[in-house]
């Protein structure tokens, strides 16, 4: 099962424990039917979360599945981060094109001026246009006010994304420096085991020529208490 150091589940999960964890990884946790759970974020599949009860045990093979689904975005943190930046994008471009049309609508409502002026028009048939280009007006403004609340939102989403990422980031140090040391002690472990058989190979050869002499057998010995870090025999 894929882990989080310092976020494992216990030996009996309850549904407490995967709120608890939902919570701690930056999930919503929201109702979903009769004492039901589930888990949202922008971004991903909302996560349902089993079991009408917090104390009551939840089968293993279910919780793992919940656990994985749930430490998903900190392990894969770029599968949401573009839609973010997507949509942060497409809401600027939308924020700069209806100031152009703000600002395009304004340079008409003062032509219209003109002409009224200018033509001497109705009176009325004036008002009751000049009435219209203020309510556009009135409504891009509104629009244009939505749009600046809507990408504050998203900015403040996509920094929260990017902490997420910046957090699974370090675990990924922490496992890789983990699995530098276990390389090492595993190259210490075939080097002894190397030379634990060049001093039995060296022992054979002895054996071959005749009965080696205690100082040989002595001189063997030490070499393989070296190797294995065990302290000298007592003389």
């Amino acid at each position: 099962m894929v882990s989080c150091p310092g976020f494992n589940l216990p030996k009996n999960p309850r549904r407490r424990d995967l709120v608890q964890l939902a919570q701690a990884w930056g999930w919503t946790i929201e109702p979903a039917g009769y004492e039901q759970l589930k888990a949202t974020r922008p971004g991903w599949s909302s996560v349902s979360i089993t079991g009408h009860h917090d104390h009551k045990p939840i089968p293993k093979g279910t919780a793992n599945k919940i656990y994985r689904q749930l430490l998903r975005p900190l392990l894969e943190p770029s599968a949401a981060t573009p839609d973010l930046q997507t949509q942060v994008a497409v809401l600027a471009q939308q924020l700069e094109a209806a100031g152009q049309e703000r600002d395009e609508w304004a340079a008409q409502c003062q032509h219209y001026r003109q002409v009224v002026e200018q033509a001497d028009l109705d009176q009325e048939a004036a008002e009751q246009l000049l009435l219209e280009i203020e309510q556009r007006n009135h409504r891009l403004v509104s629009e244009r006010h939505w749009l600046s609340k809507r990408l504050r939102k998203l900015g403040s989403q996509l920094q929260k994304a990017q902490r997420q990422a910046r957090v699974a980031l370090e675990q990924l140090r922490w496992l890789h420096g983990q699995n530098q040391l276990l390389q090492a002690d595993l190259k210490m472990s075939v080097a002894s085991i190397e030379q634990v058989e060049a001093i039995a190979l060296r022992a054979q050869a002895l054996r071959s020529q005749g009965a080696p002499s205690d100082q040989c057998l002595a001189q063997l010995l030490g070499q393989l208490h070296q190797v294995l870090g065990l302290s000298e025999p007592q003389a």
